[in-house]
């Protein structure tokens, strides 16, 4: 019997080695399903949406499973950032006023969309980590792979969804589905790191046109090596004599901030290591098993009386489970506070997205004004403001720097534009 119970065990370890190794996409073909168009915009209400830029991004998360994450450029949500962030205002356009909402939009085809909000950007690197509401079946996460000087002269492809590609001359019946994205094909020239910024750079000869920008550049597996970013053109003595040049982001200078941010993903070695974990209990709980059925077959075999009664150790009971949470020392909130799950929550006036909500008219807090989170890692609260009318700051009056995360440990307080709306964070 035990030898039949290891059998088992080896199977089971055989078959978690295969879905281990499994997390990779087969070709840049396959990339393009987790590839979707962001569009920053003005929500008018019944009167339609007012565009104002747009670009392309890629969803990241566990293999197998609905993502809720996206990686694109900062300067593709910038407008976003810098008329409102999500709050009501009037645009002045060819001497129009328009009233609206600022938004995000991603779109998976030219008529179904989810709307997604920031989760930390850095505009120095033009990195932005976007969040939709809810997980969505309309795209597959992709796989990363940091680039490496290995992977130089290695052929390299971008997806996305360049405005040029959708032209007058050859209008395409449909837009922004999975089979609108383009792929443009190239080398990777070299890797090289900016002077005074330090953000890794991709040099590629593949073409990176307007609205290529936070798309994937992928390898041949298909996985992400780098986001596509900008291009330089310069010309010599006439439009005909020129040169090109495209650059992207590498992946390396992205997994920090998933890391930071508790947002889930999967290297292109294939080690999901979610998965491992699982597989690892499962292979403990097995060879437990066999131990127990060991010791309960010897006892049978063993004559009564031969050996005293095995004494069960007593029991002491488990330590109390401890939970990471926010409480609001607000006068309007009565010392409520919210345990702090797996995944961010944003603290403002907005009812629709906020955990822990202001009353409208509250004064110095923005309708989504900040986010919150809990890294288990290193039991640290991670607070970043959403780029807030009045600010966030810590109990000190440190004023945050919008869509920086700051780390915060248990005890520690901070407040939404004025001292009244303080805020705590406890793990207990």
């Amino acid at each position: 019997m035990f030898k039949r119970i290891i059998s088992l065990i080896a199977v089971i370890a055989l078959i978690a080695s295969f879905a281990v190794f499994s997390a990779s996409a087969a070709s840049p073909n396959d990339a393009r399903e987790s590839v979707a168009v962001v569009l920053t915009c003005l929500d008018l209400g019944t009167d339609g949406v007012l565009p104002i830029a747009s670009g392309s991004c890629f969803f990241v998360g566990k293999s197998g499973e609905a993502p809720q994450y996206m990686i694109t450029n900062h300067h593709v949500i910038s407008d976003y950032l810098e008329y409102g962030g999500g709050e009501i205002i009037t645009l002045k356009v060819a001497g129009v006023n328009y009233s609206g909402r600022t938004q995000i939009r991603i779109y998976y085809n030219s008529d179904d969309y989810d709307e997604a909000f920031p989760v930390e950007y850095d505009a120095k690197k033009d990195i932005a980590a976007l969040k939709l509401a809810a997980p969505t079946t309309e795209r597959k996460p992709i796989v990363l792979c940091p680039a490496t000087d290995s992977m130089v002269s290695t052929s390299i492809y971008a997806i996305g969804y360049p405005a040029i590609a959708d032209n007058d001359y050859k209008k395409a019946l449909s837009r922004w589905e999975v089979s609108s994205s383009s792929v443009s094909n190239g080398t990777l020239s070299r890797l090289l790191t900016v002077s005074g910024i330090g953000v890794n750079l991709i040099q590629t000869d593949c073409a990176i046109n307007h609205g290529n920008s936070g798309g994937p550049i992928v390898n041949e597996k298909g996985s992400a090596i780098g986001i596509a970013s900008s291009g330089v053109v310069e010309m010599y003595s006439s439009e005909l004599d020129t040169a090109s040049v495209y650059y992207g982001i590498n992946i390396t200078d992205v997994t920090p901030i998933l890391d930071r941010n508790g947002i889930p993903y999967v290297i292109e070695s294939g080690f999901n290591w979610t998965l491992i974990i699982i597989i690892a209990a499962a292979v403990i709980v097995l060879a437990g098993i066999a131990v127990l059925i060991i010791v309960l077959v010897t006892s049978k075999n063993k004559k009564a009386g031969s050996q005293p009664p095995v004494q069960t150790p007593p029991q002491t009971p488990a330590a109390q489970q401890k939970f990471p949470y926010v409480r609001s020392y607000a006068v309007q909130h009565n010392g409520k506070r919210i345990v702090i799950r797996d995944e961010q929550i944003f603290i403002g006036r907005n009812v629709n997205v906020c955990a822990v909500v202001f009353k409208e008219g509250t004064p110095g807090v923005s309708g989504r004004h900040c986010s919150l989170a809990y890294n288990k890692a290193t039991g640290d609260f991670v607070l970043t403001d959403l780029n807030s009318s009045y600010g966030t700051y810590l109990s000190d009056g440190t004023k945050l720097n919008p869509g920086v995360a700051y780390h915060l440990r248990s005890g520690d307080r901070f407040y939404l534009g004025d001292k009244e709306n303080m805020m705590g964070v406890e793990v207990e």
